[in-house]
């Protein structure tokens, strides 16, 4: 057996022959044969001395001279009368591998080639250990400073940790510096929604004030990256972060980022054993059992929102489990009951639900679950940013049904009345009685863009025209919340751009179809015949013209202001029950023909789907990458 053995002085080695070993030999630690080091007097390296020399035949020859060749030219890197890389050279020093001191260009080229470069990364193992270093450094990095830190923790657990106690009691000093960080990036992520916190979002990259999309887009980033590069390993603080990354995505694709986290928040949890009611009987055993419910009305908010199935069922879980939620905090003991409602009601939109005895809870009042859950004495803030999931739960429940006209005819069925109720309560508890008490957790948006599809449905399918205008009215207060809620969230941005540019259409065609009557009054009737008969424009027709788009805008304002004060649209008195046709821009708005004269441009059909998922569990939300097609044409 012939074994290559390096010399150290330049060559490329020699081939010596091997002999064969006995056994013992081989079991026997090998003898050094070099004589020890004298560490009492260390020689420097001399100006051109050479650490190491990696021959051609090493596999990390060819790492080296892959990553000069992307460094320096390629004529520069020429493979010609080359045996392998000189490491290790003093910066700046001059390398000549052929006899002598050679100023040929192929000599340039070679040196050129072993010099090394400090500019450049190192490769392999120690590359991305340094690169490693480098990215932690970044992630640590992006925190707000330490004064407005200190604010958003309060708020934090001021307003969104009663309702949802992913973190309470944490002890942060205890972590890592990659783990606390982490777990403050997400407090930030959460608490930077509420519009008090405007003035403190500030981080250490920026000289400026953040709008609450940005910054948070910012933390997020920061916290996927320390996810993805395994600089979190504590299993608890692995489940915390994915929670709350799954509660406050908002980005593009953000049902598929937060459907993906809340899986990695179940992963978590059943490896722990939470599901089981792992540690049992052991002291502090009260963290698992908050943390594990936590997850359980994550994982059925999820469902709704983000249209996926449940992943975790109660046949996978310890019956004794069932009974901790009693042990948990007054807020939170309702969250869990308005959830177990929840998780009724998505068990009714399964495909296979007849086969299912699902429980009937039609009576459940919000003040009866407040009763049962002991949590009358919360305040109003409490009380009402939990009913704005409830009242999302009663949307969900009062599933319409088509009737037999309408399945005939090939007609979906329009919102329920009980459906416009609710979401008539959601848009006044958003928008006027609450407004500045709620926490703005995505629960919040959801909730809106609820109400609005609702409305929506009704204005689309509704057969009564009364109900239209009745719709029409609430669909607009929904869109003015939304376009509110979307300085915040980016999702809730998204529904108001749909709402606002379906608005548009809805009122543009009224305007016009309304236009001809309008003339028709400020003439005595006679308005119109004129004006086809005279050739050339007077100033009486131009101020009638001013005339009539100055009474349309007052109707549109009218009709807005109306729609802003009550979910109940302007209808006259005289022509309620009338079968005349319509009069004004408020009139047409309930005319069942309307979609129809949209402009052709316009993706009415994208707007019916997304609308009409919101309002079913099973069906997945469209990818946010197909949201800016709606908008083409239409502004």
């Amino acid at each position: 057996m012939l074994r290559f053995v390096s010399d150290h002085v330049g060559g490329i080695g020699t081939k010596r022959k091997q002999g064969p070993k006995t056994r013992s030999q081989l079991f026997l630690a090998p003898e050094s044969s070099v004589p020890p080091r004298d560490t009492s007097e260390v020689q420097p390296l001399s100006k051109d001395a050479y650490l190491r020399f990696v021959g051609d035949l090493s596999p990390e020859a060819s790492f080296l001279t892959n990553q000069r060749s992307d460094a320096h030219d390629a004529t520069q890197t020429s493979r010609h009368a080359d045996v392998g890389v000189w490491l290790g050279q003093r910066p700046g020093a001059r390398q000549h591998l052929s006899t002598g001191e050679g100023s040929a260009e192929g000599n340039d080229a070679s040196t050129t080639r072993n010099a090394y470069d400090p500019t450049i990364q190192p490769s392999g193992l120690t590359g991305l250990q340094a690169l490693s270093s480098h990215l932690r450094q970044e992630c640590l990095s992006v925190l707000p400073p330490d004064h407005d830190l200190g604010i958003i923790v309060n708020l934090y657990y001021a307003k969104v940790d009663p309702l949802f106690p992913v973190m309470r009691g944490e002890e942060l000093a205890g972590h890592s510096p990659s783990e606390s960080v982490a777990l403050k990036q997400c407090i930030c992520l959460v608490a930077a929604a509420d519009p008090k916190l405007r003035s403190h979002l500030r981080l250490p990259c920026t000289e400026r004030l953040l709008p609450p999309i940005e910054f948070r887009s910012y933390i997020s980033r920061a916290v996927k990256q320390a996810l993805d590069m395994g600089f979190v390993r504590d299993r608890v603080v692995l489940l915390q972060v994915s929670v709350l990354m799954a509660l406050n995505a908002d980005e593009a694709n953000c049902s598929e980022v937060s459907a993906y986290y809340v899986s990695q928040a179940v992963h978590h949890a059943q490896t722990l054993g939470l599901h089981l009611g792992w540690p049992d009987g052991e002291t502090g055993s009260e963290k698992p059992r908050r943390l594990f419910w936590c997850v359980w009305v994550l994982d059925r908010l999820n469902a709704a929102a983000n249209g996926r199935p449940v992943l975790l069922h109660r046949q996978d879980m310890e019956l004794k489990m069932l009974d901790t939620c009693s042990e948990q905090a007054a807020p939170f003991r309702l969250l869990i009951r308005i959830s177990r409602l929840l998780d009724t009601v998505i068990s009714r939109y399964r495909p296979h639900s007849a086969a299912v005895e699902v429980e009937d809870e039609v009576d459940v009042t919000f003040e009866h679950l407040v009763g049962e859950a002991k949590a009358g004495g919360l305040s109003s803030s409490v009380l009402a940013s939990l009913e704005m999931l409830y009242l999302s739960v009663l949307v969900l429940r009062e599933r319409p049904r088509p009737t037999e006209g309408q399945k005939s005819q090939g007609y979906p069925a329009p919102s329920s009345d009980l459906q416009l109720f609710v979401a008539t309560s959601i848009v006044s508890i958003a928008s006027e009685d609450f407004k500045s008490a709620l926490a703005f957790w995505p629960v919040l948006p959801y909730a809106v863009s609820l109400a609005a599809s609702v409305a929506y449905k009704s204005l689309r399918n509704s057969t009564l025209a009364y109900r239209r205008r009745q719709a029409y009215s609430l669909f607009r207060r929904s869109c003015g919340v939304l376009e509110e809620l979307g300085r915040t969230f980016s999702s809730a941005r998204t529904v108001a751009l749909m709402a606002t540019d379906t608005l548009n259409q809805v009122e543009r065609i009224a305007a016009d179809r309304s236009r001809p009557r309008l003339a028709e009054t400020l003439n005595g009737g006679q308005g119109t015949a004129t004006a086809q008969a005279s050739a050339v424009p007077s100033p009486t027709q131009g101020q009638q013209d001013e005339d009539q788009d100055r009474l349309l805008q007052q109707q549109l304002t009218a009709a807005a202001s109306t729609a802003t004060s009550t979910c109940q649209p302007y209808v006259d008195a005289p022509s309620l029950g009338s079968d005349e046709p319509p009069n004004t821009v408020e009139d047409w708005v309930g005319d069942a023909g309307i979609f129809s004269h949209f402009d052709p441009s316009f993706d009415l059909d994208l707007i019916d789907q997304v609308f009409s998922a919101n309002l079913d569990p099973t069906q997945p939300l469209l990818s946010q990458g197909c949201y800016p097609n709606i908008t083409q044409g239409t502004r």
